[in-house]
């Protein structure tokens, strides 16, 4: 498979001998081989877990390959921008990078912001619909999450509903239950699974993800955008675009009690909930594909004018 994507990009990089950069999606094939074209790596979602093998106190044969020719290319690139803050934290603390763009390049599919979101907040408003996407079950803390939704709904007379995207009931273990709704995979590049899942982004009173470790949810991004506050864990790569307080609750604990604690009150206080839907519409307006495309042509404007 190194073989083919390797052949593939000898043959771009020598149809192009006289662009001023190559842009590479990863740093996941010797670019350094075959160009002497400036290269810019732009290292997706993905990457972050690439860093996982760095912490290893023993590396087999080709996880140092791996290893070796992903700093290489970094150490040559012109420049190198990362979608996950937690990797940009990383590449800044343990490599010393000094080509690194240093805040996050993150772009969201804003077709799910161009709705009436006085509307949008007008439905979320009547319901008490709890939202969590994502497909793994303990990184994401879906589980702390379902403990969280069980103390709740113990506690309280009118029921909330759960639902969940990325996992089927047996992934998440959990009983049968009316009030949890587990949606799978959902598709969406399948008109079918896209309706669904605006129509989820759309009605949830809350976007909960207990993490338990660094991440960026995209989907989160998604329903901020769509005006839902979240719940999030203290954790890089959420607390970036998380302020607590201004568009969702930031939480220290990642208990299922403090999330319980937390979704109450947030569906309890009307006006601080009204708050933070409106400030998580507004803040992410930035995050579209249109401005990661101008943040990287204003590094290569001022690049020229030096």
């Amino acid at each position: 498979m190194l073989t083919l994507v390797t052949h593939k990009v000898k043959v771009g990089c020598a149809r192009f001998p006289n662009a001023d950069y190559h842009l590479f999606m990863g740093p996941d094939v010797p670019i350094y081989k075959f160009s002497s074209t400036p290269t810019l790596l732009y290292l997706d979602q993905s990457f972050a877990q690439a860093f996982d093998r760095q912490h290893k106190s023993v590396l087999t044969r080709m996880e140092k390959f791996y290893l070796d020719m992903q700093n290489e290319n970094l150490r040559r690139a012109r420049w190198v921008f990362a979608t996950n803050p937690g990797a940009i934290e990383f590449l800044r603390i343990h490599t010393g990078l000094q080509n690194l763009f240093l805040r996050p390049l993150t772009g969201i599919n804003l077709e799910v912001n161009n709705v009436d979101i006085k509307k949008i907040i007008e439905r979320k408003r009547c319901t008490r619909d709890l939202l969590f996407i994502g497909r793994n079950v303990s990184g994401r803390g879906a589980d702390i999450l379902l403990a969280a939704f069980r103390l709740l709904n113990d506690r309280c007379k009118e029921a909330y509903r759960l639902h969940l995207v990325g996992m089927t009931r047996e992934e998440l273990g959990a009983r049968e239950d009316e009030q949890i709704v587990c949606y799978g995979f959902l598709d969406k590049s399948k008109p079918a699974n896209l309706a669904t899942y605006l129509d989820l982004l759309s009605s949830a009173r809350v976007f909960v993800m207990p993490y338990r470790g660094s991440l960026l949810a995209f989907a989160m991004l998604e329903a901020m955008a769509m005006g839902t506050p979240v719940i999030v864990s203290n954790v890089t790569g959420i607390t970036q675009f998380v302020q607590n307080m201004e568009n969702g609750l930031v939480l220290d604990e990642t208990a299922p009690d403090a999330f319980a604690d937390a979704i109450e009150r947030l569906t309890q206080d009307h006006q601080l909930w009204e708050r933070l839907a409106q400030n998580a519409y507004t803040s992410m307006k930035k995050y579209s594909w249109d401005q990661v495309a101008r943040d990287i042509l204003g590094v290569l404007n001022f690049q020229h004018a030096e």
